[in-house]
């Protein structure tokens, strides 16, 4: 049983949980750098997002081997969502993880994995 007092002492939210308009923001990103893949994020199309935190390069390289869930070297949207709040906390002074936070493996696994590029047959 609860004491009156743990009742009221708030809970803290951890700080791996993405809020709804973060999402809506990381999803507004996404959606405008998908060129070659409107399903994934090419290793050169999030790159060149992610460098944009100015972080240093070992840094940024930690944050996709934990975001890049099969390392295929594409992000979906759910593990680019990730790496970009990896990035966030990170330019707020958290460190960074040593795996990936439940609360966003479950989003980067949530989107798949796969590889949906369009066919290149020609049919």
């Amino acid at each position: 049983m609860v004491s009156p007092a743990e009742a009221r002492e708030p809970i803290t939210p951890s700080p791996w949980v993405i809020g709804p308009e973060k999402l809506v923001t990381y999803q507004s990103i996404f959606s405008a750098h998908a060129q070659t893949n409107p399903m994934c994020l090419s290793s050169d199309e999030a790159s060149e997002l992610l460098q944009q935190s100015n972080l240093p390069r070992p840094e940024l390289e930690e944050i996709w081997r934990l975001a890049d869930l099969n390392c295929d070297g594409w992000l979906t949207f759910g593990e680019f969502a990730c790496a970009m709040h990896l990035i966030g906390r990170r330019r707020q002074n958290l460190d960074i993880p040593q795996e990936l936070p439940p609360e966003l493996l479950a989003l980067a696994s949530s989107s798949g994995g796969a590889l949906a590029l369009p066919s290149s047959t020609g049919s």
